[in-house]
């Protein structure tokens, strides 16, 4: 129970995390219901579109969850000590995934070699992991029972696409 907590604060964290992420802001919206495809910061005349706010700064979510202010303030300050450290990780692996796919690429070196960058190139994703778990797990810390299963219920909500329980998880019916 408790990792299956900890694996929908995760999620929850995944989203703040994308929508702190660069990359968030770049990817095309889907095509939905005749809705043009085009983000809304290409298409003409509309202002570029915000990012979404991590969920302990969404209004909606403090409201929801009762966070207050020392809370958020802590929970962000949280993050934002992590970011710099992930950021260093993150270059780390990336660096030790492309010797490898330069490795399995060009087939010149002994298997061995191979497996040693394998090593490597796991041991960097491994890093960056433990951090974010770690991250997720302090800030977890920081919520009362009560918000926990609020937060649950949010995230359980939000993979369902809002229809109730996690399809991926579901529970028997009997």
């Amino acid at each position: 129970m408790i990792l299956k907590s900890l694996s929908v604060f995760a999620v929850c964290a995944a989203f703040g995390a994308a929508a702190a992420s660069p990359l968030s802001a770049q990817k095309p919206n889907a095509s939905v219901q005749g809705r043009s495809a085009t983000p809304p910061s290409t298409q003409p005349g509309k202002a570029p579109a915000a990012r979404p706010s991590p969920w302990w700064q969404d209004e909606k979510s403090k409201k929801d969850l009762g966070l207050s202010v020392q809370q958020v303030k802590q929970i962000d300050d949280i993050w934002n000590s992590a970011k710099d450290e992930w950021g260093s990780d993150r270059e780390i692996y990336e660096r030790e995934r492309k010797e490898l796919d330069r490795m399995i690429a060009e087939s010149k070196v002994a298997p061995w070699v191979v497996r040693g960058q394998i090593d490597k190139t796991e041991t960097a994703r491994s890093t960056m992991n433990k951090l974010f778990l770690m991250t997720l797990y302090r800030m977890h810390q920081l919520l009362t029972p009560e918000q926990r299963v609020k937060l649950q219920d949010m995230a359980d909500k939000g993979r369902s696409g809002g229809r109730g329980a996690d399809r991926r998880d579901p529970k028997p019916a009997y």
